[in-house]
């Protein structure tokens, strides 16, 4: 069943946010305001959602609190604690990651690195962003924990401070494993924290890239990656995030766009093929764009 959520916010919290903040809200269109968009019950992914990724406030939703597979959309908690680590100075993207033989194992999407290959945390964050790289998610959760258990436990005790009750991860990538789960509603929740790091939509956007492998003193190769993410390529105003799929959770997408002031996310998990997920995340965000306007209601100190 579908349904919808209701943001309550008192009068007085948004006076505070408005006097010390200024304030721009999303507001629906009059000419669409009753009822939910008519492609509901044709959706064919599991689940879905658009979602604010400004304010959190919900405009569509189809099962999105159900626990579900999500395949390498996981990523978006991995980029996440990353981006968080960067901008609170504990690493740079400028510093060097050896990698080491457990990332170097990983299995699916990877960059092809060797055990005892060093790389920047730039060279790693491109890699998982563009080619949801296995390899580069466990790298660098090495290095910014000290290990991929401690990572993890970081990744779920994120989910817990932003309230999110549906997720549980078991590993950084998104790799089939038991007891490894999120809904569409927690995944957007966190793309809408990730995407408000501004310098990380660099990363969600290139569209392809080169970079050189292979163990210092040997022969290294050109390595091309392609951003698989084909929303960056065919729908305005696109920002990301990740796309994810394997046997069991079938082809999700975390998508985000931006036009005019308002950032809407969209999330579908479980589609039953590429082609409809993009489809039907650029439905999702259609809609919203289409019945949505962003209203500066108040400058800092009015």
């Amino acid at each position: 069943m579908t349904k919808c959520r209701k943001l309550v916010v008192t009068v007085s919290v948004v006076l505070a946010v408005i006097l010390f903040t200024g304030m721009i809200i999303p507001v629906f269109a009059a000419s669409d305001t009753n009822g939910l968009p008519e492609f509901v019950n044709e959706l064919d992914s599991k689940s879905a959602i658009l979602m604010d990724a400004d304010s959190g406030t919900v405009y569509f939703e189809k099962n999105a609190d159900e626990r579900l597979p999500p395949a390498s959309v996981t990523k978006v908690m991995t980029l996440l604690l990353i981006a968080e680590a960067i901008e609170s100075g504990r690493v740079s993207v400028d510093d060097k990651i050896t990698i080491s033989e457990r990332a170097a194992g990983m299995g699916g999407s990877q960059m092809y690195m060797e055990p005892g290959e060093v790389h920047t945390l730039d060279e790693l964050l491109t890699g998982i962003s563009m080619v949801s790289a296995n390899d580069a998610c466990v790298a660098a959760a090495e290095f910014i924990s000290g290990s991929v258990e401690i990572f993890v436990e970081q990744m779920n005790k994120r989910a817990q401070d932003l309230g999110l009750e549906n997720t549980h991860f078991v590993n950084t990538n998104g790799l089939p494993v038991a007891d490894h789960y999120s809904s569409a509603y927690d995944i957007a929740v966190i793309s809408g924290k990730l995407i408000s790091h501004d310098f990380m939509v660099s990363y969600l956007t290139a569209a392809d890239s080169v970079m050189e492998v292979g163990k210092e003193g040997t022969e290294k190769t050109s390595l091309e990656m392609i951003n698989t993410n084909k929303l960056l390529k065919t729908y305005n105003g696109a920002i990301g995030i990740k796309t994810g799929f394997t046997q069991d959770a079938g082809y999700c997408l975390a998508g985000a766009a931006r036009r005019e002031g308002l950032t809407l996310v969209a999330v579908v998990l479980g589609a039953s093929s590429s082609k409809i997920r993009f489809n039907e995340a650029a439905q999702l965000l259609d809609y919203g764009f289409a019945n949505l306007e962003s209203v500066n209601i108040a400058e800092k100190g009015d």
